[in-house]
């Protein structure tokens, strides 16, 4: 969840020296005898893969949210084995909607050959794929305890 939120919320979704800066919401131009100058992007302007960007983002990180609020109440309500599939089932979602996003802006943005991506689209991709891996490995484990799945 930090990685998401960490990649989601700076602007280093694209980055180069001589360039600037990009992230989601926030973009910097390079410094001009030490003047920094950064603006933030109108979301109405914006195309609309990249409104799609930051809706699946978005989702993505309340997703993960709750499903930290279901592993709370799975440890407070005697490990109830619903609050468990809720838990996995907010990860795996918040993993395809993060994974989806990251795929929309990789897709789409121009110029990557200029301002590459950087680390916060990097965060972003690792917060995904982290979040589908535990939830599918952890819903696998649900279903090989519950007696469905018998391995040999």
């Amino acid at each position: 969840m930090v990685l998401q939120i960490v990649g989601f919320s700076t602007p280093y979704w694209r980055y180069k020296e001589d360039y600037g800066n990009a992230g989601l919401f926030k973009f910097c131009l390079p410094n001009v005898a030490d003047i920094k100058i950064c603006g933030e992007f109108t979301i109405s302007d914006q195309p609309d893969w990249f409104k799609a960007v930051l809706s699946l983002e978005s989702i993505a990180i309340i997703l993960q949210i709750l499903a930290a609020l279901f592993l709370l109440a799975f440890h407070c309500k005697n490990e109830s084995k619903d609050y468990a599939k809720a838990c996995f089932f907010f990860l795996v979602m918040a993993g395809i909607c993060g994974i989806i996003g990251v795929s929309i802006y990789g897709a789409k943005v121009e110029n990557t050959d200029v301002i590459p991506l950087n680390w916060s689209f990097a965060f972003e991709i690792v917060g995904s794929g982290i979040s589908l891996i535990v939830g599918l490995a952890a819903s696998f484990s649900l279903v090989q305890q519950s007696g469905y799945l018998q391995l040999s």
